[in-house]
């Protein structure tokens, strides 16, 4: 096989790689250093990139502007997350060396930053399983698998090859300074790269744990992994590798202590390039609730990376136009979702302005939702045909891991009934929305639409409790679904504790007039009798499987007969058949 030949197969695997096709920028990148390396001579140069492969003018100012160095550098990142889970055809990788642009092959082990010495590649940023926090860190191997953070404790290596404990779980001390993010400051002019996704670089520091021992050490490290693989499935941002840093657009740190004698803490820090602190938080780990630890650095990463999250609030103080570039568009839209009407505009604008971004499967599955919502306000079925399911057809094509495409046609399947379908999507949606927090509560808030069956997706009681313990102040469709899962799974302790929590304001609409008489109505038993069937038409605007808004009224609407006696531990519909509680589902 010439090297043409084998150049070509080995880039059309890579190519056909699900992180490559929702990608077209990454794509196309791709292919251009692909025909010059079949061309022969130098290497292209970064201009030649910028105008030539990336579509830029040809007065490009390449001095101000590191557009293209950033853009080869994520496609040197995502080849090697790629090959660290994918084996070559022919055993040999495409590689791009650190400081050059000219793609080649190389022989499988080469290592990017040594050249053709062999080395293990680096741990994936694209979609892939977490590594349970109580094993050791593999390489992912399915790229639609769940980023799970386990829950068990494990042993390493004691004498030889065996594994100490390396417990790395989930619960947060003190939620030390929560999301610092001000909206209020000058619109700053930024270059054209920084209309799209930032880049993350990520930080550690173990010196805290010197001379500690080895279990401590794992377990930092295995959190490390895991937020490496968390960051993979931000909406918002890319990742760089410590050794280009200078082209991160953010700085994620995690630092590991422990005082002599004390727990083993962990200080999440991100600051943005001018060195402004955007959230901090401390973590300690109990080794006899490790799970807690594990939950709270995911809600911690979540706070950070979610469409809503700091990274987004202090990009979107920056933008001047905030439909400039398809990832504005998605901070827009994603901040103003409960503005009804005015979404359905700027998803229509946004297709028509950036009808190549990344983001248009995002957009044709928001347009696909607005439709829904309409014809759901006028008394219309939602059935799985028309406009509105082109819409979302076509975004699954174009992007078949789209959470929120897959989250809506998960919907529209359950509004028909069809369970074992809409099972399906719902999965993926949750596998893929992994710091998209609001996505996950309206999954958890539609689930119990399908009986109780160990296939099912959602969060415990335990997580959508720390979920709603972690929000001091959810914006509204976050509110309107965690409160409704926690009604359709008939925890009304998690309802309550939701309801006396404040909300981010938002444009008045229907969803807040909604979760307003959800509130009177947890307080007021005559209220909620009085007000059923406003109570389920609110509910059902925007929860499409009608046994989750029946569960929801009924279980509210019994609490109320009862003069308000939470129902946490009773999760039995009015039939006496047990409702689908998210504890009881079993987790992907």
């Amino acid at each position: 096989m010439t090297f043409g030949e084998q150049l070509r197969r080995e880039a059309q695997g890579v190519l056909e790689d699900p992180v490559f096709r929702r990608s077209p920028t990454q794509a196309k990148l791709l292919r251009y250093l692909v025909e010059r390396a079949l061309a022969g001579g130098p290497g292209p140069t970064q201009y030649e990139i910028a105008v030539e492969a990336l579509g830029k003018r040809e007065d490009f100012d390449l001095a101000n502007d590191s557009y293209p160095r950033v853009q080869v550098s994520r496609l040197r990142n995502s080849l090697d997350h790629y090959y660290a889970r994918t084996q070559p055809r022919d055993g040999h990788r495409l590689m791009i060396e650190p400081g050059q642009y000219e793609l080649r092959l190389a022989a499988t082990g080469a290592d990017p930053q040594q050249g053709d010495k062999a080395a293990a590649a680096p741990p994936g940023t694209a979609p892939a399983p977490a590594p349970a926090l109580s094993q050791p860190p593999a390489a992912p191997a399915d790229g639609n698998a769940a980023p799970a953070l386990a829950e068990s404790t494990a042993s390493r290596r004691r004498s030889g090859r065996a594994f100490v404990a390396a417990l790395v779980a989930v619960m947060a001390i003190a939620l030390a300074g929560l999301l610092a993010w001000r909206m209020d400051e000058p619109t700053q002019d930024l270059p054209p790269s920084a209309l799209d996704k930032p880049a993350i670089v990520l930080r550690t520091d173990l010196t805290g744990l010197d001379g500690n021992g080895d279990a401590d050490r794992d377990t930092a490290l295995l959190a490390v992994r895991v937020t490496e693989i968390l960051l993979a499935y931000s909406l918002v941002s890319d990742t760089v590798p410590p050794a280009e840093a200078q082209d991160a657009d953010y700085t994620l740190t995690l630092s590991f202590m422990q005082e002599p004698g004390g727990k083993l803490e962990a200080f999440v820090s991100f600051t943005n390039s001018a060195g402004r602190t955007l959230f901090n938080e401390l973590i300690e780990h109990d080794p006899a609730r490790p799970e807690r630890f594990a939950r709270q650095l995911r809600l911690a990463l979540t706070h950070i990376t979610s469409p809503t999250g700091a990274l987004a609030q202090d990009r979107r103080a920056a933008l001047g136009d905030p439909l400039a570039s398809g990832f504005a568009c998605f901070l827009t839209i994603e901040n103003r979702r409960a503005a009804g009407g005015e979404v359905a505009q700027l998803v229509d604008t946004c297709i028509q302005r950036h009808p190549d971004s990344d983001y248009v499967p995002y957009f044709r599955a928001r347009r696909a939702f607005a439709a829904y919502q309409a014809a759901r306000r006028a008394g219309e079925p939602i059935r799985a045909s028309g406009p509105a399911w082109r819409d979302l057809q076509l975004a699954l094509d174009a992007d078949p891991y789209n959470s929120f495409a897959n989250a809506i046609a998960g919907k529209v399947l359950l509004a028909e009934g069809k369970c074992e379908a809409a099972r399906s999507n719902l999965r993926i949606a949750f596998e893929q929305g992994a710091n998209f927090p609001t996505l996950r509560a309206l999954i958890d808030a539609e689930a119990p639409s399908c009986p109780d069956d160990e296939d099912e997706i959602g969060l415990t009681a335990e997580e959508l409790r720390a979920q709603i313990a972690s929000r001091p102040a959810a914006d509204t469709m976050h509110h309107f679904y965690m409160l409704v899962a926690a009604l359709a799974s008939n925890d009304l302790q998690s309802a309550r504790m939701l309801a006396a929590r404040p909300q981010t304001p938002a444009t008045a609409g229907s969803e807040m007039t909604t979760i307003e008489i959800l509130h009177r109505a947890l307080g007021d038993p005559a209220f909620a009798r009085a007000n059923a069937e406003r109570l389920r038409d609110g509910i059902a605007l925007n929860i499409w499987g009608n046994r989750a808004v029946d569960l929801a009224v009924a279980n509210l609407t019994r609490a109320a007969e009862s003069s308000g006696v939470a129902g946490g531990d009773d999760r039995r519909d009015q039939t006496g058949s047990r409702s689908a509680s998210p504890a009881s589902r079993a987790k992907t």
